[in-house]
């Protein structure tokens, strides 16, 4: 699991939650999400589902389309999903644009 800790008034997640998935190492999330938000937001970059990040941020199985409904709904876990996303992409300096001109670019006539 992860910890969060205080930082300049944001909470950060310090470690992986699950192994291999580096990109949350840094993740900055706004103060105002609970821990399982923060795991949501987490999980919710790498599956882009949010049924399956709210079972991977430990909601019940039986409810987990409708908690990650109810969490997208959540202005601030929307903006810290957001805000992760831009993180990414500034990092990367990959988006959706250039995924699809490289890919329209390596198909052949």
């Amino acid at each position: 699991m992860r910890r969060l800790f205080q930082s300049h008034g944001k909470q950060k997640v310090a470690e992986s939650i699950t192994k291999g998935h580096d990109m949350a190492k840094e993740l900055t999330v706004p103060r105002e999400l609970t821990y399982k938000q923060a795991l949501f937001v987490v999980h919710y970059l790498r599956t882009m589902e949010a049924k399956q990040a709210a079972l991977d941020a430990g909601y019940s199985p039986g409810n987990a389309a409708k908690y990650g409904h109810e969490l997208m709904q959540l202005h601030h876990v929307k903006a810290a999903i957001d805000a992760a996303m831009s993180e990414r992409i500034e990092r990367t300096k990959i988006d959706a644009d250039w995924v699809l001109l490289d890919h329209r670019i390596g198909q052949r006539p």
